[in-house]
């Protein structure tokens, strides 16, 4: 790939950019579970048995309404307007809840320090780094976790480190325009229309931005399609790792329909 006709780079966030401490995002919402029975007096007994499983079935009836709006991106407060919608909350209640979740993704990131390498060597080159992001949390919450990646207080493992397993991270230039989110500007990756938007925020050709994420379709199949160079990989590399893609889509397809 010829890095000089790049004039901008960039990283998806959740998985790319940063990670959290633990296996999938929807743990985190057995970690307000098990909270949630310290406020016994606060909230009905059965949400706080299976706050999970109310968590996951407001966001998926967040998600339908969505799609019914013809609205391509849902936000964390449409979330928790369908959870009080299911479970007969207050106000105050949503707010309660909706806090502790915006807390513990907060507590719960840590920067992935291959990412965190490829950044600072770009910055310290002079060259433009952007995030890119298809999320419901919002903007705010994000620039907060950049920010606090950016300040040191994360931690990451590195194989430079011999003697000590851990090493400290700083260096993510958190800058309010250089971050697009889904959920802010009703775009999304997924369909490439926050791509195009990036296009032309940035006032760049799709083979002048290069994009490096984790995701096959939002951060490989559809910018690739769009002309866009992807990060650390040459034209024949992308085509190999998509070689089957639509293969194996139609085939997850397929089976989701079983249980519908």
């Amino acid at each position: 790939m010829n890095l000089d006709e790049i004039r901008v780079f960039s990283f998806d966030i959740f998985d790319t950019a940063i990670t959290r401490w633990v296996a999938r995002p929807t743990d985190l919402f057995f970690l307000m579970q098990r909270g949630l029975r310290n406020r016994t007096s606060e909230f009905p007994a059965f949400l706080i048995e299976d706050f999970w499983r109310c968590r996951v079935k407001a966001e998926l009836r967040a998600r339908i309404q969505a799609l019914r709006q013809k609205r391509s991106e849902i936000a964390l407060e449409d979330i928790y307007r369908r959870l009080k919608a299911i479970c007969g909350l207050d106000t105050n209640q949503v707010i309660q809840l909706m806090n502790l979740e915006k807390d513990l993704e907060y507590q719960s990131i840590c920067p992935i320090a291959w990412t965190w390498n490829e950044i600072r060597g770009l910055k310290q080159n002079g060259r433009r780094v952007i995030f890119t992001s298809d999320t419901y949390l919002p903007a705010s919450l994000i620039e907060s976790m950049l920010s606090k990646v950016c300040e040191g207080s994360g931690s990451f493992v590195t194989p430079d480190d011999k003697n000590s397993p851990r090493g400290q991270v700083s260096g993510y230039d958190v800058d309010s325009h250089k971050i697009y989110i889904s959920n802010a500007l009703g775009l999304k990756k997924h369909s490439g229309e926050l791509f195009h938007h990036i296009l032309k925020e940035e006032r760049c050709q799709p083979h002048e931005l290069c994009h490096c994420g984790d995701d096959v379709h939002s951060d490989l199949y559809v910018p690739f399609k769009m002309g866009i160079r992807i990060y650390g990989l040459t034209d024949a590399e992308v085509k190999e790792k998509l070689r089957f893609y639509h293969l194996k889509k139609f085939a997850r397809s397929m089976k989701y329909l079983r249980y519908l």
